[in-house]
């Protein structure tokens, strides 16, 4: 959901979330690209529900545009102690899986699946590379999966 802070000036944390497939963060990059570069934003949170769709692999994820988002969170860092939390929360879909397969069995090579992805994301995507290596940033990311029923 896209939302207007350009009168936001005393915002210090800022949490959102996006869908992907889907979103593609496109809601997320209008919001920040409201910001001021003057502002005292000090703490950022990303939640990226992923695979909303049946069968929607991890991999969907490096579909989104994480140039123009780590540009934007570039921009509105603007040299000042800066707290980034990623979350990547994989909705794994078991309504299409068979009764008689293990799907206990199957979480942890899932769980570190997702992981491979998002490390592949951070470490092959130049954008991200300048972003995790700004100094004035502590970056945290996690990954999990969740199962609907």
């Amino acid at each position: 959901m896209f939302c207007d802070l350009r009168n936001s000036y005393g915002l210090h944390t800022l949490t959102m979330r996006s869908i992907l497939p889907g979103d593609n963060l496109v809601s997320v990059i209008r919001t920040l690209e409201t910001i001021p570069s003057q502002n005292f934003l000090s703490s950022f949170t990303l939640t990226a529900i992923v695979g909303t769709f049946p069968r929607c692999e991890p991999e969907i994820i490096m579909l989104a545009d994480w140039k123009t988002f780590c540009a934007e969170i570039i921009r509105v860092n603007e040299g000042k102690s800066f707290n980034i939390l990623f979350q990547f929360i994989y909705r794994h879909n078991t309504c299409e899986i068979d009764e008689e397969e293990d799907t206990e069995a199957d979480e942890t090579p899932l769980d570190n699946h997702i992981e491979s992805v998002v490390l592949s994301l951070l470490t092959k995507n130049t954008s991200f590379s300048a972003l995790v290596n700004l100094p004035t940033c502590s970056f945290d990311i996690t990954a999990c999966q969740f199962f609907d029923n």
